[in-house]
C-alpha cells in the first residue's frame, strides 16, 4: 500500500516541525486518516465525462507541466 512508505516521512516531519516549532507538512494523524478512508474514497469520472464532458490528461504530462512551471520561474 502507498501509504507505507508515508509513515517514515510524516514521523520525519513531525520531528521536525517540533524542533522548529512549525506544522508539519504531512502529520501522523494525516497518514492514520489517508489509511482509514483508502477504500472509502474511490471515486469514479465517468459521470463528470459522460455529463459534463470533462477530461483528463495522463498524470506523467500534469507532472512535467508543473515542473516545468516551477522551473520557469526560478523556484526549483
Amino acid at each position: 500500500m502507498a501509504v507505507t512508505v508515508l509513515w517514515p516521512i510524516a514521523a520525519l516531519q513531525e520531528v521536525v516541525a517540533h524542533i522548529t516549532r512549525r506544522r508539519a507538512p504531512l502529520s501522523l494523524a494525516t497518514v492514520r486518516t489517508m489509511r482509514a478512508e483508502a477504500e472509502r474514497t474511490r471515486f469514479n469520472p465517468a459521470k463528470s465525462r459522460d455529463e459534463l464532458g470533462v477530461t483528463f490528461r495522463p498524470i506523467a504530462q500534469t507532472i512535467r507541466d508543473e515542473v516545468a512551471w516551477f522551473r520557469a520561474r526560478g523556484m526549483v
